[in-house]
């Protein structure tokens, strides 16, 4: 996610966001090292969650919807990001670029060895952590508990 976020033209990333999503904060901290804009998109709730909070205090600006079920705050987003297309970029579900993946990729492929033939406990939400572990793991078994999403897998 950094090495996008850092070489790209854009000055803003916009993140349509699950409450309980980490990825928001990843962001967040990225667009601050960089000197870019950080724009998360949450449902609204009477007090944000742990993350979003993070995010906004790392400098993100964080846009609630009202009834916002993850279909309607990414329709916000997208509408958003539609304004001013050559500034603002929309990073997908779960931070699942195929940039952001390869690097992730070859991060965990660096400790692969310690991995072989083991069994891993992973908290799932986007898929985008699991999908680039059992790229970089094909040897490993991994035990998923699922959280905040629904997805096929």
């Amino acid at each position: 996610l950094e090495p996008f976020i850092k070489s790209s033209g854009h000055s803003e990333f916009v993140y349509p966001s699950p409450a309980y999503g980490f990825a928001q904060v990843a962001i967040a901290a990225c667009c601050k090292k960089h000197g870019k804009k950080a724009v998360i998109f949450v449902a609204k709730r009477n007090t944000l969650y742990k993350y979003t909070q993070i995010a906004q205090s790392l400098g993100a600006t964080i846009c609630q919807v009202p009834d916002g079920r993850l279909v309607v705050v990414s329709k916000r987003a997208k509408d958003y990001v539609a304004a001013s297309p050559t500034t603002r970029h929309m990073i997908r579900w779960g931070a699942s670029d195929p940039q952001t993946l390869e690097n992730l990729i070859k991060s965990l492929q660096k400790i692969e060895p310690k991995m072989r033939n083991k069994r891993v406990w992973v908290c799932v939400g986007s898929g985008t952590l699991l999908t680039a572990m059992a790229a970089a793991w094909p040897k490993t078994r991994f035990m998923c508990l699922i959280v905040g999403a629904n997805h096929d897998m």
